[in-house]
């Protein structure tokens, strides 16, 4: 993941804080795929051996797509708890000035910013 200061975008009178949002998983593909599909607005792959074969090595970030709001929409596979990879990527948002938005599509408590 690259490092980009966080910038402010003035658009159409609006601020906008740019960030990255994150679909993070360890047990079903399918719906991290599909959630951050309808998070982008796109139709999405109805079968299920494409996303297995092609969103499957742990530790990958997958780039999506941009949101409507300028915010890049990333897919992250891990096999193990996801709590301490939580901790690593808000440990380096701040290290990095980023702003990040974790949905962690295994833990009931949903997204953590």
């Amino acid at each position: 993941m690259k490092s980009i200061v966080v910038q402010n975008l003035l658009l159409n009178s609006k601020v906008f804080i740019l960030m990255k949002i994150i679909y993070l998983y360890n047990k079903n593909a399918y719906a991290a795929f599909k959630a951050a599909y309808a998070h982008l607005k796109l139709r999405t792959y109805e079968d299920m051996t494409y996303i297995k074969n092609n969103y499957n090595e742990e530790g990958n970030f997958y780039y999506l797509g941009t949101d409507v709001e300028l915010n890049e929409v990333y897919l992250l596979y891990s096999k193990k708890n996801n709590y301490i990879l939580k901790n690593l990527l808000q440990g380096f948002s701040s290290l990095y000035d980023e702003e990040i938005l974790i949905m962690d599509l295994d833990n009931k408590h949903g997204k953590e910013r």
